[in-house]
């Protein structure tokens, strides 16, 4: 008697592990499912989602991270379409403000040389309006760079120094 209800107890304690084990096998392998695609958009693969089935905790955390993972992947395509409008935009207004500031310029040198024949006043005017006609022509000549830089046309190149 003793070794049946041993042997029925130790039977029953092996059966109750196997559905322990198959248990947290089913909760398990959602969870570390979720896991390696949390990674792969973690590293940068957003098109991941998680295959969702039935309606329990499980299945609403795949379907909650599948709609972040959608939303992340808008918002990223959504920046990368302003930042490419940007860079145009830059690029637009640097070349198109070149037409009017060489009219402005060749105006301002005419007047930058006959400055001699104006009042006193009027002489200092010419001449801050050539400095800072040459200070807009620099910023003017950085926004085309830094337009060239972000269109990919230029790169920029490492050179050696000599520090001494």
């Amino acid at each position: 008697m003793q070794r049946t209800v041993l042997l029925a107890g130790l039977g029953l304690v092996l059966f109750v592990a196997m559905i322990a084990v198959l248990v947290t096998r089913q909760v398990v392998r959602p969870v570390r499912v979720a896991a390696r695609t949390a990674a792969r958009v973690a590293g940068g693969d957003l098109s991941q989602r998680i295959r969702v089935r039935g309606q329990d905790d499980i299945a609403q955390l795949g379907e909650a991270f599948n709609a972040m993972a959608g939303s992340l992947q808008r918002q990223i395509q959504r920046l990368e379409q302003l930042s490419r409008l940007q860079r145009r935009f830059t690029s637009d207004v640097s070349h198109e403000l070149r037409t009017p500031l060489t009219t402005i310029r060749m105006a301002a040198e005419v007047l930058h040389a006959r400055r001699g024949d104006f009042p006193p006043q009027v002489a200092r005017s010419a001449e801050l309006l050539q400095a800072e006609l040459d200070r807009f022509e620099v910023l003017l000549g950085d926004l085309l760079e830094i337009s060239r830089y972000d269109a990919g046309v230029a790169r920029l190149e490492p050179d050696d120094i000599d520090l001494r």
